[in-house]
């Protein structure tokens, strides 16, 4: 039976630290969720070959959750001459705008790089809902998040086995994830406030703290929560928090760690 599991690439929030990246991870190491700056880097210290990672499921396009596009894109250029082996997958209202600010940051001033020349990769913007059936090996389906842009989150269920995995990407608690992320073999769930519950300026930021982490997993029954999206100053109080009600159901994702489901 294939083994299934999630790749950190970085799971810190918009702050940088010395050892953690914003949040990115692969997925069995076939499909990107969220791309880190650095992730040709992360990918190739971890001897994963980034040309195998030809589709790109966005959460929400924010900097720190797709700043690595570009030098994805580049990667790929510049190691096969083409752009169109991806599929680069998102919401709707902002992904296509987001993938042509990154393919232009890439060739103003080339040319010769341009998508016109090199290919244009393929662009699925998701809506309401939608899913998409293009991969081999994962149904990917969507639900709307909550957050201060347009956002998804994602159930990823392989084919061969029907494991799956849901990743929230940045959003604040919704009611109808204790639904949506039903029986989750493993879900990746944001933890931005750390131990201290969401504040009034939640209402502009949208995100979610380790007690609605907690909640979520607890309401849809979830097998196995991984808190992420979390400054390392706040993570040793949360993941505290989350044991002493979970045990080790709850964990840390930790950079350049591998976790099956």
């Amino acid at each position: 039976m294939e083994k299934t599991f999630v790749r950190v690439l970085g799971s810190t929030n918009w702050l940088q630290t010395k050892m953690n990246d914003h949040s990115s991870y692969t997925l069995s190491d076939t499909i990107l969720i969220d791309v880190c700056p650095g992730v040709i880097h992360h990918l190739l210290e971890m001897d994963v070959d980034p040309l195998k990672l030809k589709t790109v499921c966005f959460t929400h396009m924010h900097a720190d959750h797709y700043m690595g596009l570009a030098p994805l894109l580049l990667y790929f250029r510049a190691a096969t001459g083409r752009y169109d082996a991806l599929t680069l997958i998102g919401p709707k209202k902002t992904v296509k705008e987001s993938v042509l600010r990154a393919l232009h940051f890439n060739t103003h001033d080339a040319p010769g790089d341009r998508a016109d020349v090199c290919g244009m990769p393929t662009i699925i913007e998701l809506d309401d809902g939608e899913g998409c059936s293009l991969h081999p090996d994962f149904e990917i389906e969507s639900h709307p998040s909550d957050h201060a842009v347009p956002g998804v989150v994602y159930r990823f269920t392989h084919r061969e086995t029907g494991r799956n995995v849901c990743f929230t990407g940045d959003t604040r608690y919704v009611p109808s994830f204790a639904d949506w992320f039903k029986n989750t073999d493993l879900l990746v769930h944001e933890a931005s406030s750390g131990a201290k519950p969401v504040g009034p300026n939640n209402e502009i930021s949208r995100h979610s703290s380790v007690f609605d982490a907690i909640r979520v997993m607890r309401e849809s029954g979830a097998k196995k929560l991984m808190i992420t999206h979390i400054n390392d100053s706040l993570r040793k109080d949360a993941i505290e928090i989350a044991n002493a009600e979970l045990g080790d159901r709850a964990f840390l994702a930790e950079p350049y760690k591998v976790f099956e489901f």
